[in-house]
């Protein structure tokens, strides 16, 4: 070969060796954005549930405080971040809390940092003073109402709201 013919080979090498740079690079991108995207609630990011009006509670032992302050009838949803599941769920939430009106009155609680913590079920069962029906998963919905409480699952909220004659909220 001559030695133009060996110029262009390594131009081609080096070429070859920036596109697959870059999209490598890309990738490693993408997935930090992905990431970036489920580390804050979606429900708190689009402004259904509002941080001025309900509150996002990251440490276990401000459940009494907050919770004694609350209006009768609300819903907990206790849940963590950092999960595609979990952002999914969140944003098919978001329409059925926007439709009945009941965001004033739907408290988001984050565990993400208990999220590896054996003992977090007999936590959230003992500060939310559960003692017929336990949490035993999350996430998970509590419904409180004149000193009873209904378990639900986040899947089944819009059912439950239809069932306990929960009116949506004209638009």
């Amino acid at each position: 070969m001559t030695k133009a013919k060996y110029k262009n080979y390594y131009i081609g090498v080096v070429i070859a060796l920036l596109i697959i740079f870059a999209i490598l690079y890309y990738f490693k991108i993408y997935e930090s954005a992905k990431l970036n995207k489920y580390k804050e609630s979606y429900l708190l990011k689009s402004g259904t549930i509002n941080l001025s009006i309900n509150l996002a509670v990251n440490e276990l032992s401000e459940f009494s405080q907050v919770f004694s302050e609350t209006p009768e009838g609300y819903f907990v949803f206790i849940t963590y971040a950092e999960d595609e599941a979990e952002y999914k769920l969140e944003t098919k939430l978001k329409p059925i809390i926007d439709d009945y009106g009941i965001k004033d009155v739907f408290y988001l609680v984050d565990t993400t940092n208990k999220k590896d913590d054996d003992e977090i079920y007999d936590t959230i069962n003992d500060k939310l003073k559960l003692n017929k029906d336990k949490i035993n998963s999350i996430p998970i919905i509590v419904y409180f109402s004149e000193k009873d409480y209904h378990i639900i699952d986040p899947n089944k909220l819009e059912n439950f709201l239809k069932k306990n004659n929960f009116e949506k909220v004209s638009q």
